[in-house]
């Protein structure tokens, strides 16, 4: 993601681009269509209006509100908004943090955060109350993900603080029984579980050449115990964020095939795929809504922002 996603090379952007910006109009409306825009089969719609930086937008389980994260006030905190992108709050004050993901009750979320000293894993309720780390990590954590039935939370880390040995992990709710997936010494990242709980899917930069590291991202697949990796995607570039529909049958996920971050979708066995967006500005970090008709994204199609939009799968 061009925000936030990746944290390693983000972090020094965030250092750097610690503005001031405009209070929010906080209100939804189309986006005309243009040469260079989403396919007009389909509908688009902002939901933020900041000037700012929003980004890792994620529906809540009943898909009436979005969580996102913004540095509107001149921090990264994690804020809440209706689906329609009204009423938005501030629900953190922990100076940088990063991709949230909700309880399957909907009553909790998670997000990482460096307030502790080094980017850990924390839990809050949807309110913002209460907000706790879950462990204290020996390395650093990132971009946890509850699964759908709650039991498990899958996150990544690098535990020795080398970002070339970034790995995928699972923890119980708590913080307990950590347990490593993946073991490529690579950047394996941004993992999603499938909608039944058996799968894992996430990208992986462990086919990129030993002088550019991040050079090549695949979007890979494995079981939920991190057997069984394959493949997706393979046409050496940049494909990643991926994330599942709630019908298990498709990925959305970020490439960079057409010269710039784009939207796609493809079947879970890796075919079928399609470009949603068609920008010239950088679209990324999709994810589908509960009912799977909706795909929410950002992009910097403002200049000196990020904003998040929705579209709306007309011939879905």
């Amino acid at each position: 993601m061009s925000i936030i996603c990746r944290v390693e090379k983000v972090l020094l952007a965030i250092l750097i681009s610690a503005g001031f910006f405009n209070t929010p109009n906080v209100f939804s409306r189309p986006v005309d269509s243009e040469p260079n825009d989403i396919s007009t089969e389909n509908e688009i719609t902002r939901l933020t209006f900041t000037n700012a930086r929003n980004g890792q937008a994620a529906w809540s389980p009943d898909g009436s509100k979005i969580s996102f994260v913004s540095n509107r006030n001149g921090a990264w905190e994690v804020y809440i908004m209706n689906a329609d992108g009204s009423d938005q709050k501030k629900l953190t004050d922990h100076s940088i943090v990063g991709r949230s993901s909700w309880s399957p009750d909907g009553n909790r979320i998670l997000f990482y955060s460096n307030k502790s000293g080094k980017f850990a894993n924390w839990i809050m309720n949807a309110d913002g109350s209460e907000a706790r780390i879950l462990i204290d990590p020996t390395g650093q954590d990132f971009r946890p993900c509850y699964s759908p039935d709650g039991n498990k939370i899958l996150f990544d880390s690098f535990e020795q603080g080398e970002m070339n040995d970034h790995q995928l992990f699972m923890m119980n709710p708590d913080g307990s029984n950590r347990k490593r997936l993946t073991f490529s010494n690579a950047y394996d990242s941004d993992a999603w579980w499938s909608s039944d709980g058996s799968k894992i899917v996430f990208h992986s930069s462990r086919h990129s050449p030993a002088d550019d590291r991040f050079g090549i991202m695949e979007i890979y697949i494995m079981n939920a115990d991190g057997s069984n990796q394959s493949r997706l995607t393979a046409d050496g570039g940049k494909n990643q964020y991926p994330c599942w529909s709630p019908d298990g049958k498709r990925i959305a996920y970020v490439s960079e095939r057409t010269g710039n971050r784009d939207i796609f979708i493809m079947n879970s066995d890796g075919s079928g795929t399609m470009q949603l967006t068609h920008h010239k500005a950088d679209d990324s970090s999709p994810y589908w809504s509960p009912c799977g008709k909706k795909i929410v994204f950002d992009s910097a199609r403002e200049p000196g922002s990020q904003e998040i939009f929705v579209i709306t799968l007309k011939n879905d």
